[in-house]
C-alpha cells in the first residue's frame, strides 16, 4: 500500500510541474489550470475542470482499500488528468513540446501513474481472491 501511495504522490508532484511554454515564459501545469478556470467560456476552462476533477479524485483515492469502483475511479482520475495535455498537443502540435522541462515531468507522471494503476489492479485481484476462499 506505501508503494501505492508513493507512485500515486509522485506522479502527481511531477504532473503539477508540467512546463508549458508560453509566448514569453514558461508555466507549470499547477499555473496553467488556476489561470485556465477563469478563462471563462472557452474550452480550456473545461480541460481545466476535468483535470482538477482528476486530481481531487486520486487524492481522496489514496489511502481507500482496493475496489473495483476504486480502481475504475483512479483510471478515470488518470484520463481526466491527461485530457488538458491532449488538449494542448493537439491544438499547438507535438513539436511546440519539444523540451525537457515538459518531456521529462510528462514521462513521470505517465510511467508512474500507470505503475499505481497496475499496482492498484492487482491489489484488488488479491483482495478478491481472498474473498472468494
Amino acid at each position: 500500500m506505501r508503494t501505492l501511495q508513493f507512485l500515486r504522490i509522485f506522479s502527481l508532484a511531477a504532473y503539477l510541474v508540467i512546463g508549458i511554454a508560453g509566448q514569453m515564459i514558461m508555466l507549470p501545469m499547477l499555473f496553467l489550470l488556476i489561470f485556465k478556470l477563469v478563462d471563462f467560456w472557452s474550452i480550456g476552462q473545461l480541460f481545466a475542470l476535468l483535470a482538477i476533477a482528476g486530481l481531487i479524485g486520486n487524492l481522496f483515492t489514496i489511502a481507500w482499500p482496493r475496489s473495483k469502483n476504486v480502481f475504475l475511479m483512479d483510471l478515470l482520475s488518470f484520463l481526466c488528468l491527461l485530457a488538458p495535455i491532449i488538449h494542448l498537443v493537439i491544438i499547438n502540435g507535438i513539436w511546440m513540446f519539444n523540451y525537457l522541462f515538459f518531456e521529462i515531468p510528462l514521462l513521470i507522471f505517465f510511467v508512474f501513474h500507470v505503475g499505481s494503476l497496475v499496482l492498484s489492479f492487482q491489489q484488488y485481484r488479491r483482495g478478491v481472491e481472498f474473498r472468494r476462499d
